[in-house]
């Protein structure tokens, strides 16, 4: 009897990735990661003063009023930003309701979007373990996490500064119909910052004189295109508020927010040549310390023959000199600069995998040997720790000396930076806030104004409190205020609540805090 013969098992079918997950697999990785440190608890920190609890009060007046074009803060009309943020956040608040969560939602959005854009322009400059490492760099950066989960303009901003750059990118490499994305990313930067998206045309412009592309792209259809789609996103709403409210308008709009903070210092906003550099000493370690090197290593790349890497390099030089330049100093006005010097810090990193005998391996290594004298001797130990296990592996694998010496100290360096970020999540105490929020607890649809006294910050109580602010500076000032005999709301500094009790009644709300909420009448 013959044998029977069986059928060959068909092979088990396998699931097919996306062509385009199976070339940026990472993407989505990053993504999600960026999603769950930004996201995270979100909401749990009352919104600080200034410009957070300014943002989020004047996006729910746009709610309140249903006026979607003059915005209004303390129901006065507000002309200092534009209003691309103010109507995210806005739309938020129809979403999720007035909450500090809706109003953080714009920027963290924001800050997850520039994640995955920093890692499109890596593997557009270098690869995608280049666009892999600057996306990781990103996330373990004190300042970029903190300011993501801030609802402020900044990281918005960043994000279209940077889209705008990687979609110039694509554009020199032979698509012009990115030149839509590159004007139109600059015109949405223009509605969240107006000034501050400025760096934009003139990083370009540097980039497109060593490019040697001015006069191809004035020809490009789509060059021109997308100039006037920029038009079509700026211009209409400027026009109408200029229109509308004419020198109003110039004066606050113009004259105070981009000539005079380019002039001088505005609200004591001050620091010296240093003060960018001590920034990044406190919130961008320990990659500062690598920084010098990757920038030293970009230059000597650019200085041979322009390469990539150059627009991200002016970027990041450009940013920095302007704001140092500028009288008027904050933390965040550099932000737009750091996608650019965490994919600068990539490049070196995967330029020290490549070669041991390289500037980028001893700038790697000299960095590192820096930032272990600042850390504690824990972390000191861990470096040895992965120095060493990089030698025993290198008993196997002699070959990949370069990547497993390069891997242990980029290791210790992103082991310093995830431990720096932890700080992102502490959450402050805004005694302002929670006497306010006390006052509105107490008494939810009064609507009678909230006196400030003696020089108290205004932006976190009108949202806290819902209602209308008074500042009183003195106490003839308030016993003047008073003489009406009617009972007043009060939040106070704790220090002037006894000069207060020997000329008027005082009666406490909330007392726990240095800011104390109470109800104030004069003495009969």
């Amino acid at each position: 009897m013959l044998p029977t013969l069986r059928r060959p098992a068909a092979p088990s079918p396998r699931l097919a990735l996306p062509a385009w997950l199976a070339a940026d697999w990472p993407l989505p990785i990053l993504c999600l990661a960026a999603a769950l440190m930004l996201l995270l608890d979100l909401g749990r920190e009352p919104l600080a003063d200034w410009d957070e609890a300014i943002f989020a009060q004047v996006a729910r007046e746009i709610v309140q009023s249903g006026d979607w074009l003059t915005l209004h803060w303390g129901y006065e009309l507000y002309f200092n930003k534009p209003p691309l943020l103010l109507w995210l956040t806005a739309c938020a608040y129809l979403l999720f309701e007035v909450t500090e969560f809706a109003a953080r939602l714009p920027s963290a959005l924001a800050g997850i979007g520039l994640v995955g854009v920093t890692y499109l322009t890596g593997k557009v400059v270098y690869d995608r373990w280049a666009g892999t490492l600057g996306g990781l760099i990103l996330l373990a950066s004190l300042q970029f996490v903190r300011f993501a989960r801030f609802g402020t303009t900044d990281i918005l901003l960043t994000l279209l500064i940077f889209t705008s750059l990687y979609a110039y990118l694509r554009a020199r490499s032979g698509s012009p119909h990115w030149w839509y994305l590159v004007w139109g990313g600059f015109g949405l930067a223009c509605m969240v910052k107006s000034a501050g998206a400025l760096v934009l045309p003139a990083t370009l412009a540097v980039a497109l004189w060593f490019d040697g592309g001015v006069a191809r792209a004035w020809r490009s259809g789509s060059f021109r295109g997308g100039a006037v789609l920029a038009a079509l996103i700026v211009v209409p709403w400027h026009l109408l508020m200029l229109v509308e409210y004419g020198q109003e308008f110039l004066r606050t709009y113009v004259l105070h927010n981009v000539v005079e903070r380019s002039t001088q210092a505005v609200e004591g906003h001050t620091g010296d040549w240093l003060f960018y550099v001590n920034v990044l000493q406190g919130l961008f370690f320990p990659w500062v310390y690598v920084l010098p090197f990757a920038l030293a290593l970009s230059l000597k790349e650019n200085l041979r023959a322009w390469s990539r890497s150059g627009p991200l390099l002016v970027l990041a030089v450009l940013v920095f000199a302007a704001y140092t330049i500028i009288p008027t100093k904050l933390r965040w006005y550099i932000l737009p600069a750091y996608p650019a010097f965490v994919l600068l810090l990539a490049l070196l990193l995967r330029q020290a995998s490549i070669r041991l005998r390289s500037l980028a391996f001893a700038g790697l290594a000299v960095s590192c040997g820096l930032v272990a004298l600042m850390v504690p001797p824990s972390l000191d130990l861990l470096l040895a720790g992965l120095v060493a296990l990089a030698l025993v592996l290198l008993l196997a694998w002699r070959q990949r000396a370069s990547l497993l010496l390069s891997g242990a100290l980029a290791a210790f360096l992103f082991a310093i930076g995830a431990n720096s970020v932890a700080t992102a999540y502490q959450v402050s105490e805004r005694p302002l806030a929670a006497a306010a929020a006390a006052i509105r607890s107490e008494s939810p649809s009064d609507r009678a104004p909230l006196i400030l006294y003696s020089g108290l910050g205004r932006p976190s109580a009108l949202f806290y409190s819902e209602r209308p602010i008074q500042q009183i500076k003195n106490i003839g000032q308030l016993a003047q205020l008073l003489a009406d005999g009617q009972e007043h709301w009060i939040v106070l500094r704790r220090p002037d609540l006894k000069p207060l009790q020997q000329r008027f009644d005082v009666s406490i709300v909330d007392g726990r805090r240095s800011v104390i909420a109470a109800r104030i009448r004069a003495r009969e």
